[in-house]
């Protein structure tokens, strides 16, 4: 569980300097559209395994 909150640190810390970021499918996304996308995908895991 702490990788996890390491990991959400570094990507706060990481967007106070960079205005976008590449993806490998949907390409650049800046800081707003790279949150829809976390839960979007954290919410299709969380039913896959059958947490929500």
């Amino acid at each position: 569980m702490n990788d996890l909150f390491n990991q959400i640190d570094d990507f706060f810390t990481h967007f106070k300097a960079a205005t976008s970021e590449n993806h490998p499918f949907f390409g650049e996304l800046d800081y707003e559209y790279w949150q829809k996308f976390h839960v979007k995908h954290f919410t299709h895991h969380f039913k896959q395994f059958g947490l929500v």
